[in-house]
């Protein structure tokens, strides 16, 4: 049923790309172990199912080179990012209110991971813009011109051998007198 064969054959450029991908799945497997980790140990929930659809839709964009699954991975990054930034801000609060920290962990923890998730998104974007236009260039979609046609120059018409004339009409008034 789902076999994750490859969409397209990636050039040599989104080859470079995709083992890049690779390195930040790794980081963000370590994440997504860390947050499992330390909700055990606190006995409090965490964001770790968000982080898993984070590594699957990444793992799957790999594989299948697949720019729609690399749009899922930015999406739920940012989504990620909103809400790893509320459980900072609410660490914060509890310490200016409080002046004290509760994990040092956690407060680690959650800023790498903010960070992470920025720097995911900024660093995926143009992968996935690389990937789209490969895609794209493969089915003939959107516009988009092979690289054999690019350099081919499309015949010219000089305007003799058609009957049409512009202007050549009696035309209407529009407003005024």
């Amino acid at each position: 049923m789902c076999q994750l064969q490859q969409s397209i054959e990636p050039d040599a450029k989104l080859k470079k790309m995709i083992g890049f991908l690779k390195i930040v799945l790794a980081i963000n497997v370590l994440v997504v172990i860390a947050q499992i980790v330390i909700a055990q140990i606190e006995k409090k929930g965490s964001n770790s199912l968000m982080e898993l659809f984070c590594c699957m839709f990444l793992l799957m964009s790999i594989y299948t080179v697949n720019y729609m699954l690399m749009g899922l991975f930015i999406f739920f990054c940012l989504y990620n990012s909103v809400f790893v930034f509320i459980d900072l801000g609410t660490l914060f609060q509890i310490y200016i209110m409080q002046d004290k920290l509760n994990s040092v962990w956690v407060l680690g923890v959650d800023t790498f991971e903010f960070c992470f998730n920025i720097f995911a998104i900024i660093v995926t974007f143009p992968i996935y813009k690389e990937m789209k236009a490969q895609f794209l260039g493969s089915v003939g979609a959107g516009g988009a011109v092979s690289r054999d046609e690019e350099n081919q120059v499309a015949p010219s018409n000089n305007g003799t051998s058609s009957s049409f004339r512009a202007f050549s009409g009696r035309g209407v008034a529009v407003g005024g007198n």
